[in-house]
Formats: structure tokens, sequence, C-alpha cells
């Protein structure tokens, strides 16, 4: 992620190759997870917002982890993949039984809209207002981690080989 093409590549440059990979891996992923859920006798009530949910679930969580990534290197995909994603959204784990610390974190993170789109696609299970919330989350989770690596780009380029490019 942080292994730059060019020397003289401009923030954008960056950014645009790495999302156009990164989005089309989400999306691809996200298609392919659903289908095969699917496949495997998942019942869903309303299969167009499943895919709907897949898909922004995929490229918010694709987002911010590029954006940890590049802000924080491997120490950044630790905190999006170990503590973030998995263990802090109740996708794991009822809200009840995490700690007060992930607890807290719960409304920050992409999985947990993610559940919320879930339980409607799949069964009717909540209001229609729970759903536009959570989409309207993940979009705007998806779109602050877009914006907030054009920084994390800046630093990267700016440091001239400061840091170590993987």
């Amino acid at each position: 992620m942080r292994r730059r093409n060019g020397k003289d590549e401009s923030v954008f440059q960056f950014l645009g190759t790495k999302l156009a990979v990164g989005t089309g891996v989400a999306v691809a992923m996200a298609v392919v997870e659903a289908t095969l859920i699917m496949a495997f006798g998942l019942d869903v009530n309303h299969v167009a917002a499943f895919y709907g949910i897949t898909i922004l679930f995929a490229l918010a969580a694709q987002y911010l982890t590029m954006l940890l990534n590049l802000a924080f290197n491997r120490v950044g995909i630790f905190i999006a993949l170990a503590l973030l994603t998995l263990s802090g959204s109740g996708g794991l784990f009822p809200a009840e039984t995490i700690s007060p610390l992930y607890e807290s974190m719960q409304k920050f993170l992409p999985m947990t809209y993610a559940i919320n789109g879930y339980r409607e696609a799949l069964t009717d299970g909540i209001a229609s207002g729970t759903v536009i919330t959570s989409i309207v989350i993940l979009v705007v989770i998806a779109v602050l981690s877009v914006a907030l690596m054009i920084p994390a780009i800046g630093y990267l380029i700016g440091s001239d080989g400061e840091h170590s490019e993987e």
C-alpha cells in the first residue's frame, strides 16, 4: 500500500492508483462472497439490499484499512483487522459481552452498520430508518477514509523515503 510507482507521482496519482485497485478488489470480493453465501443456502428476503450492504461494507472497511495502513503502516493493519473490525463491532460477540473500550468504539465501526443492514436484508427484522442510517454511515466512513488518505499520502510522499516502502 505504501509503495510508490514513481518519485514524481502526485498525491492524487498515488491515491487514484491505490483506490482503483482497492475498489475493484473490494467490490469483486463482496459480490463473490454474497453469491457464495446465498449459494450455500442462506435465505435472503431482499437480494439487492443484501448485495448493496455487502458492497458498501466492503468499500468502507477497505478504505478504512487503507487509511490506517497509510497512516500507521503495519500497526494500522493490525488496528483495522484485529481490533476494530472484528472485536469491537458486535459481529463476533454480543455487545453486552465486550469491554467498555470496544463498546464505546462501536458507533465508529463499519461492521456495526453492516450488521444492521444485513438484519433487514435477510429477515425484515428492523425498521427501514435504521437501514437508511446504516447506509449513510457506511458511505460517510468510506468518504471520510478516502479524504483522510490525502494528508497521509502527502506526508508519505513528502518524507522522501524516510518511511519504509512496502
